[in-house]
């Protein structure tokens, strides 16, 4: 499936895996494939696990390089569906809108949606956590 029952489960594996991204994707994978054989639900968890990877690695006190975390971001997903939904992060971050966040990154179980929905979510509220939390649920479908 490409579900997004991987990516759900994916944090310990960013946090441990922070400082060597290439065990981060081969564990990721692995422990995807267990539920998840599709390649969009595998590089989904990967790109969520390295999201979380690279928010690990932040200086708390200094703001996030938006540009620059979806450079990252883009660079490590070899998927073009998540390529083309990463490049769309950047104009809806810089014009926020609701409707059109859910209208081109979607909220729903897909793991090609959910993913970049996160990250989008987590990019536009980056000084709380609680607020991203409450963002993505904000945005309904599969995200709450």
């Amino acid at each position: 499936s490409y579900g997004n029952g991987s990516a759900m489960r994916i944090a310990p594996i960013g946090v441990f895996y922070y400082d060597n991204l290439v065990m981060l994707k081969e564990v990721a994978y692995k422990s995807s494939q267990i539920t998840h054989t599709h390649n969009l639900g595998k590089e989904g968890a990967a790109l969520q696990a390295y999201a979380i990877a690279l928010a690990t690695s932040l200086e708390p006190s200094l703001a996030i390089d938006q540009s620059d975390f979806l450079a990252k971001l883009t660079s490590y997903t070899q998927d073009e569906v998540y390529q083309q939904k990463l490049d769309s992060l950047k104009g809806l971050l810089a014009k926020p809108d609701k409707t059109r966040v859910i209208a081109e990154l979607g909220n729903g179980i897909e793991a090609f949606n959910s993913v970049p929905a996160a990250i989008y979510s987590f990019l536009a509220q980056p000084n709380s956590f609680a607020q991203a939390v409450l963002y993505a649920i904000s945005l309904g479908g599969d995200t709450g």
